[in-house]
Order: C-alpha cells, then structure tokens, then sequence
C-alpha cells in the first residue's frame, strides 16, 4: 500500500515505534514487563506491518534466513561477549545492576522461568529495532537505517551502567549489520538473549 510512497511509510514506521517506546516507558500491560514488551515491542509493530503497511512480516526479519552464517555470528558473537562478561562482572556497577538473588538459590523452576521470560523479552525487543525499524527503514534509507534504529536502541539503555549505555549504539549497529547479513532477526535475538543470560549468571556469582 504505501511501497510507492517511500517517505509516508517511513514516516509511519519511525513516528509509531517512537510512541511505542515512549508508551512502554510508562505503562506496563498488566503490571509485566515481559507481557509488556510483547505487546509494545512485538504484537502492535506487527499488527501495523500487517494492517497498516499491509506487507509480509517476513520482509520484516521474522524468517529463518541465512541460518549458517547466523549461526557463525552466533559462535563469534557468544565467545567474544564471554570475554568481555568476565570482566565487567568484577565491576560494581554491573554486580548490583545484574546481579539477582534468584540465580543464587536452588529453585530451578524459578530459573527456567527467568530464562523463557528473558526469550520472549529479547524476541519484542530485537524485533522492533532489528525487525520493524532496520528491515522496515533499510528500503528508504540503505544502510544508513543500521544507524537509525541503533540511536533509540541506545537512549532505551539508559538507568543501566554507563559503560553499557555508551557501547550500545555500536552493540545496536552490530546486531543491524548480523541480521541484515542473516536476512532474520533471529541471531540477535539469541546473542542478545544469551548475552544477558552469561552478564546476569557472572553478576550473581562474582
């Protein structure tokens, strides 16, 4: 419906994910982050990709894509970030934010419930950056959209360490550049999952 109108279809795409950040920021779906995220992040930028747009979501990342070459940015991205997780656990400000108290006792169906919640909420964010913004703006704007959707994926750090906060616009170009080369949101879906994942379990036993 708006292929042939270049700028009203990003414009579209830019204006409702920006209010859709700011809504999330100060609502939350039943008082649920992670359903939040969901619904914010995932169910209404696809609602709008199908209903407004009315174009194939798969345009939008949600494919399985180039999976070898995924995976291979998976493997590389996980063993560089181990690296680097080793470290910033032993600063402070990464112990207290990442740190949880949950990891540290024996209730393994609490764990496995952080760990699917922690999925599904990487799934919505990933997708309105990496699916919504990058695969929806790259049309109009080439590869300049990498850096586009990196600029609010960073403003959305901040209130976390301010080492973090400052690399993610690089973090958020590398995801771009991962999926767009992936042709699937999906490697960064589980890189950014796993990530997360290594920070939190670092954090809780430094």
């Amino acid at each position: 419906m708006f292929k042939n109108r270049p700028d009203l279809r990003a414009a579209i795409i830019l204006i409702s994910s920006t209010l859709l950040l700011i809504t999330s920021h100060y609502h939350r779906v039943l008082g649920d982050e992670t359903l939040s995220a969901l619904v914010f992040y995932f169910l209404i930028p696809l609602a709008i990709i199908v209903v407004v747009l009315r174009e194939d979501p798969r345009d939008f990342g949600l494919r399985l894509g180039a999976w070898r070459k995924g995976i291979l940015f998976f493997l590389l991205g996980i063993a560089l970030m181990a690296v680097v997780i080793v470290a910033l656990a032993r600063v402070e400000e990464f112990r207290q934010y990442y740190g949880s108290a949950l990891l540290r006792g024996d209730d393994s169906r609490r764990f496995i419930e952080f760990v699917l919640r922690l999925g599904l909420y990487m799934l919505s964010w990933e997708f309105i950056f990496r699916g919504f913004m990058l695969f929806g703006l790259r049309e109009r704007f080439g590869t300049l959209a990498i850096w586009i959707q990196a600029i609010p994926f960073a403003i959305m750090h901040l209130g976390k360490p301010e080492l973090e906060t400052l690399s993610t616009i690089f973090g958020g170009a590398a995801f771009a550049y991962i999926d767009l080369e992936s042709r699937s949101i999906l490697p960064s879906v589980i890189i950014h999952w796993g990530i997360y994942l290594m920070m939190v379990l670092a954090a809780s036993s430094a």
